[in-house]
């Protein structure tokens, strides 16, 4: 009777291992990339409506004689109300401090320092030049803040 040779064996074996190893790693691969897309779908669907809105906007513009600052204004504001719904739809939400609030270079950071007399008003938020944005707890950008410094 003639023995296989263990040798031989193994090696079938890790053969047939790294044939598996390789079609579980197309197959995870694939599911990668169908996962990514449909996870990025609704924010494509989302731009290309905003695109829209512009395009919209744009062609309204273009109808115009003149072009007053509050028409400007309000076409941009629309603009970006657009964009804050479709953050929100990503999960992204701005914040800010209130006026009156201690600093937390956490959440803001200082772009100006505004001088007072008042000690009690030292490291407190005297204004909010721009919000923050957040995805749950995560800081996407920080909130750009006026600090008191006495």
């Amino acid at each position: 009777m003639n023995e296989p040779d263990p040798l031989a064996v193994l090696a079938d074996a890790v053969a047939l291992l790294r044939e598996q190893l390789d079609t579980a790693q197309r197959r995870t691969d694939q599911l990668i990339v169908e996962a990514r897309s449909r996870a990025d779908d609704p924010l494509i669907r989302d731009l290309v409506a905003l695109v829209d809105s512009c395009a919209r906007t744009a062609r309204s513009w273009a109808e115009r004689d003149t072009a007053e600052s509050a028409d400007v204004a309000a076409a941009l504001t629309g603009v970006a109300d657009d964009v804050r719904q479709v953050l929100a739809r990503a999960g992204v939400e701005p914040f800010a401090p209130e006026p009156g609030d201690a600093f937390d270079r956490r959440s803001a950071q200082v772009v100006r320092v505004e001088p007072t007399d008042d000690l009690a008003s030292s490291g407190r938020v005297a204004a909010v030049v721009r919000p923050g944005y957040r995805s749950g707890e995560r800081v996407l950008r920080y909130a750009d803040v006026v600090v008191f410094k006495g």
